[in-house]
């Protein structure tokens, strides 16, 4: 009888830490370790090679705030356009950025959009940089944010305003899965999204972490939907695209990206039906693709715009 008490109390202890296991890979979901803001604006300012007074003396911004139909507060910024639209219609492009970053990394893009006549609207996403503290979701949360905030661009510039949207990393996989519920969107680029979150996680727990997938990924989508709503498996852009026929859409990724494996942007390129283009750049890693081919980008940006735009 001791014997069976010593099992039931082995195979207890072993199902614990399976779900601290399973728990602390959520937690890197829900709570990551995100930049503060100032330290994460000079980052960027330091990888395009200017200084940051440099660049926003020359990139003069506004902010805003937006209020969420939960009750988070989304903070961000307008770069005005630099090139009057001659048929009258504002051109607006919003920049979604990745996991852990804020909103500066979206300077990055900025300046190929307001060379092409678009202003920029750029936004901590939830839980980074200045906006109010809730759980990340990598996707599901944040895209009901996006399409709030493109409802609140239409009615700062119009409801006729040509309106495209830009991610990077998990601000990707949050434009493709918004992109089918913004009606009229003129275009979408997505720079390193993950084609399906659970894949993406299974991933990253075999290359970064050394964690088998199984029984793991399972337990943390169970901790996962109370967060978000939906089990991991749910969280798929590929799918999302499908639903995208009628939208330009961009699709970017460096060749040498190891955090979201490069066959992740041939998956979702594969799913979307009508215009389309894809650019992949040798050597660049994660989220690096426009700072090692930046005219490349431009071009590939330029393609995928609609005439009217």
């Amino acid at each position: 009888m001791n014997l069976w008490i010593y099992v039931g109390i082995a195979a207890g202890a072993v199902l614990l830490l399976m779900w601290m296991v399973a728990w602390c890979l959520t937690r890197m979901i829900t709570h990551p370790r995100v930049r503060d803001p100032e330290e994460g604006a000079d980052e960027v300012c330091t990888l395009m090679g200017v200084s940051r007074a440099q660049f926003e003396r020359e990139h003069p911004s506004e902010p805003f705030e937006i209020v969420t139909e939960d009750g988070c507060t989304l903070r961000g910024s307008i770069m005005r356009r630099r090139v009057a639209p001659e048929d009258g219609r504002e051109r607006v492009v919003i920049l979604v950025h990745g996991y852990t970053a804020c909103a500066a990394f979206g300077w990055k893009y900025a300046d190929i959009f307001l060379e092409l006549g678009f202003s920029c609207v750029l936004y901590d996403n939830r839980n980074h940089g200045r906006s109010d503290r809730r759980p990340t979701t990598m996707g599901p949360r944040e895209a009901e944010d996006l399409v709030q905030v493109a409802e609140w661009v239409r009615g700062r510039f119009g409801d006729g305003c040509v309106l495209g949207l830009h991610g990077e990393s998990m601000g990707a996989s949050t434009v493709m899965l918004a992109a089918p519920r913004i009606p009229g969107l003129a275009f979408a680029v997505e720079d390193c999204g993950y084609s399906d979150l659970r894949e993406e996680l299974a991933h990253v727990c075999a290359n970064r972490y050394h964690v088998p997938r199984v029984p793991f990924l399972a337990m943390a989508s169970l901790i996962y939907r109370a967060s978000s709503g939906v089990f991991l498996s749910g969280v798929s852009p590929r799918t999302a695209v499908a639903e995208c026929g009628e939208i330009p859409m961009l699709f970017v990724h460096g060749e040498a990206d190891d955090f979201v494996p490069t066959r992740m942007v041939y998956e979702n390129y594969a799913a979307k039906e009508g215009k389309k283009e894809i650019f992949t750049v040798p050597g660049a890693g994660h989220a690096e693709s426009v700072l090692v081919d930046r005219e490349g980008y431009k071009g590939a940006v330029y393609r995928v715009l609609p005439h009217r735009a």
